[in-house]
């Protein structure tokens, strides 16, 4: 897959064990592909597993038509307010975010076919991110610090 720049506008039930995973078995959840082969990312499979949303505000519940992903490292990069984020070739993420934010996952089950939507005119592989069709729970799991400058 080639770098994807993408210039954006204005604007599970047991957290004890989300908590618990470190970042590599979070990854895997989304490491396999459909032919089961290791780096590849199979966006598809939206009905289970952890669901992100990053902001730079603290709230409980998130509103209709926001945007969440699988994807831990994309919800952090949003959770920075850039205008642009950039996906690289082996799935690395760039962005011009500046302020500090915080990481919240989904606190109750989702349907995927009645309360999740793809996000229109996306340039993002299908499935990376999501607009929710209903308000959902959040429960905060970490503050995020400012971005540290790229050299």
């Amino acid at each position: 897959m080639p770098e994807v720049r993408i210039a954006l506008g204005k604007g599970n039930d047991d957290h004890s064990e989300v908590n618990a995973m470190d970042m590599g078995q979070l990854r895997a959840l989304g490491e396999k592909g459909k032919s089961g082969q290791s780096g590849q990312r199979d966006w598809t499979s939206k009905q289970h597993g952890v669901w992100y949303h990053g902001s730079d505000q603290l709230f409980e519940t998130l509103r209709l038509g926001s945007t969440i992903t699988q994807w831990r490292e994309l919800a952090e990069a949003f959770a920075h307010q850039p205008t642009w984020v950039s996906i690289d070739d082996d799935y690395s993420i760039n962005h011009d975010g500046i302020k500090s934010g915080y990481l919240y996952i989904v606190a109750e089950p989702i349907n995927a076919t009645t309360d999740l939507a793809p996000v229109p005119n996306s340039t993002m592989e299908p499935g990376m991110e999501w607009r929710t069709l209903r308000p959902l729970q959040l429960t905060l799991i970490t503050r995020l610090h400012l971005p540290t400058a790229k050299k």
